[in-house]
């Protein structure tokens, strides 16, 4: 039994060591809509808000990924659009005091139609349209 209470002791010694050597290359958790994504600490530097325009860039700096606007709250206002890495245009969605409201439309990375829908306030309303890769329909009414 106290051989296998030092297995595990060192065990978590070598893991909580392990975890430490990151270069400085730091990742934080940034909470979206649809999963946890593990960013680089530095995000900052691949955004720009200037006069309620919020431009979240790739990294590189060469491609836009996220734009659109911010309210005085700082929260998502108007029309956001998401852009890939080539710089198709894969979702516009409209927000209003940081939650959707309003008309959404997603493309897969391909530029097939993915869904398109209506929000009020977070909430899914009305008649949303289904795409599968190939094109077929679903309706779904909520």
């Amino acid at each position: 039994m106290k051989n296998l209470v030092w297995v595990f002791l060192m065990l978590f010694a070598v893991a909580a060591c392990k975890n430490k050597e990151n270069n400085g290359s730091e990742t934080v958790v940034k909470q979206t809509e649809e999963e946890n994504i593990l960013l680089p600490e530095n995000r900052q530097d691949l955004i720009t808000i200037k006069n309620g325009q919020y431009i979240e860039y790739y990294p590189g700096k060469k491609q836009i990924k996220f734009q659109g606007f911010l309210d005085d709250k700082e929260q998502r206002d108007g029309k956001w659009v998401f852009f890939g890495e080539n710089g198709e245009e894969l979702s516009i969605t409209l927000y209003k005091n940081g939650k959707r409201h309003g008309h959404t439309i997603v493309k897969y990375p391909s530029g097939r139609l993915h869904y398109v829908g209506e929000y009020d306030m977070d909430k899914r309303i009305g008649e949303w349209k289904f795409y599968d890769e190939a094109g077929k329909e679903t309706v779904k009414n909520f």
